[in-house]
């Protein structure tokens, strides 16, 4: 997408558009509760545990990522040498236009020059959207480690293999 920046999230103004789109998207999506929210998107939770990324596009913020850092404990499905991202939101006006996908391309990028051999991911049995996006960039659906979280919500679990030359 033309005119499109992936920019790490810094600032504060920065972290409470990042956290609104977050909120919008997983909190106005039924996909979390607003007091989870308040404690969960918080910037001094997020980031100890990897890096927020975020999509610019003329000049409005579009969308968000989280790729986790190797020892955070938000990591879900990851083992060693496989790079893990939560949370990809994008604003509803903007969906459709490429956002996700340049957002995931971007951690996929950064997951390929870290050395991992895969990126791995879960997803909501809900959330088709995502699956569509995910299994058109090659992920691929690995059922045996799909899971319920503690609080009884099942995800699914995606992968793509990264071959290091390219």
């Amino acid at each position: 997408m033309s005119g499109l920046q992936i920019c790490i999230t810094r600032s504060d103004a920065e972290w409470e558009e990042s956290i609104a789109i977050l909120r919008e998207t997983y909190v106005g999506g039924g996909y979390s509760t607003s007091e989870r929210a308040r404690s969960f998107y918080m910037r001094t939770n997020l980031e100890q545990h990897g890096t927020l990324f975020h999509a610019i596009h003329n000049p409005r913020m579009m969308g968000v990522v989280l790729l986790l850092n190797e020892t955070s404990a938000l990591r879900q499905v990851s083992t060693e040498n496989e790079g893990e991202f939560r949370l990809l939101a994008v604003s509803p006006e903007a969906r459709g236009l490429g956002i996700g996908r340049a957002l995931v391309t971007h951690c996929v990028d950064l997951e390929r020059r870290r050395g991992s051999t895969s990126v791995v991911i879960c997803t909501r049995p809900s959330m088709i959207a995502a699956q569509h996006l995910y299994e058109s960039m090659g992920f691929v659906r690995l059922p045996k480690q799909d899971f319920v979280t503690d609080e009884g919500s099942e995800r699914w679990v995606y992968a793509l293999a990264l071959s290091l030359g390219t």
